[in-house]
Formats: C-alpha cells, structure tokens, sequence
C-alpha cells in the first residue's frame, strides 16, 4: 500500500482549487470532491490536509487574507464553522481595510490639491481590493449563507465605507472641487463598483479575467478623473 505524504506545494495547490470551488459554488453548494477534482487529486488527499469542508473553507479564507498556511505537521486542519468563525472574519476584514486616505479626505475641509486627493482617494480602494480580492470574493459569495455574516459585510462594513465616500464627494462637489453630480451616494456607489469590477471581480469573470492589472488600473484611473474633476485649463 502506498503512503500518502503531504507537501507544502500541494497544499497550495488545494487551496488554490478551493478557492475556485468556494467562489464559484458558495460555502454550502460546494463539494469537496469538486475541490479535488480541480485540484487534480482524488478526494481522500484533500482529507489530510483539512479534516472537513468547513476546515478547508476557513483554510482558504485565512490564506486569502494573507495568513502563512500551516506547517505541514499540525495539519490535517481541522475546525468547525460557527458564531467565532464569523467572529473572526469580520475582526480581519476590519483589520486590513483602515481607508486612511478617504478618511483623511472626508474629514479635511479644504485640500491642497484637489486631483491628487481624488486620485489617491481612488488608488487607495484600488490597492486594497486587489491585494485582497480572493478574501473578498469569498465573503460576498459566501455572507448570503451566514445572516449574520451578510449583515456585518454589506448593512456595515460596505454601508459604512460607501456613506464615508459619499460624505467626502459631497463635500467636495459643493466646494467646487468636484463635477456636480444630483446625487453623492449614487456617485460613490459607481465610483466603487468601477474600482471593484476591474480590481477585483475581473479575476472571476470569464470574459475579463485576461485584462492586465496595470494597464486596467491606469484605465479606471483616468476614466475615473475625467468624470469626477473638472477639466484642467489649458
């Protein structure tokens, strides 16, 4: 009888699939025979190396939001879904999204420089959905399933992050610093989804997930300044 042995690169791999599986599934439609099957390993593996579906779930979001994976002597990982689960999830969301620069904007009355406040108000949103978009993906595809969970990440975190960027080009609109639009809210929302579509859901998209990253953010970016600053005088 062979040994089945585990390895640090098959456990990426494993991750890796699940986090197809868990994105394109959700957390209850996914299998874990499917997991294997896009990893190219038959079922009984992924079971040394998380001893449930709900261990290798959370194996893969805490490696989505940038956490070492485990030595490979503690696994196979084990763990059960609950309210400390979606506990946790919410804390490492909080933790990894500050939004120092669209803080600092809404609260600022005046900027120095309109454009570049703007501009690194937008690369910041940027920046942040593209280190953790595989998190992201997973908690919105996901948080449907957990009431408690939804609630968290869209009627406060996302609520919250949309109400300060609409407080910020509010402000800024009736200052003159911005193009007026009639209504702030709406203007962050499509400011935010823009930035989200092609940071974030383009990676799971199949007719845009070829779109290169630099070339995609530069594209947003001037889109992005064009609809929001007034024209520069020439």
């Amino acid at each position: 009888m062979m040994v089945r042995t585990r390895s640090g690169d098959r456990l990426e791999h494993i991750v890796d699939a699940a986090l197809r599986v868990f994105v394109a599934q959700g957390f209850k439609g996914a299998r874990v025979d499917q997991v294997a099957e896009a990893a190219g390993v038959g079922p009984g593996t992924i079971y040394l190396y998380a001893r449930s579906k709900e261990a290798l779930f959370e194996l893969t979001l805490r490696a989505a939001f940038g956490e070492p994976l485990p030595a490979i002597e503690s696994l196979p990982y084990e763990v059960e879904i609950g309210p400390a689960v979606v506990e946790w999830m919410w804390r490492r969301l909080r933790a990894v999204s500050p939004f120092d620069r669209l803080r600092a904007a809404a609260s600022l009355p005046e900027p120095a420089d309109a454009r570049a406040e703007f501009l690194g108000v937008v690369d910041e949103l940027w920046s942040w959905q593209a280190r953790y978009w595989r998190a992201l993906e997973l908690l919105e595809k996901c948080a449907r399933e957990w009431p408690e969970l939804e609630m968290l990440f869209y009627m406060q975190f996302r609520r919250e992050l949309l109400e300060l960027g609409a407080q910020y080009l509010g402000r800024r609109m009736e200052q003159g610093h911005l193009l007026p639009y009639p209504d702030a809210g709406t203007a962050a929302r499509v400011l935010a989804e823009t930035v989200t579509f092609f940071a974030m859901h383009r990676h799971v998209r199949p007719d845009s997930a070829d779109l290169q990253e630099e070339l995609s953010r530069q594209t947003v970016l001037v889109l992005l300044d064009r609809g929001f600053l007034p024209p520069v005088a020439k």
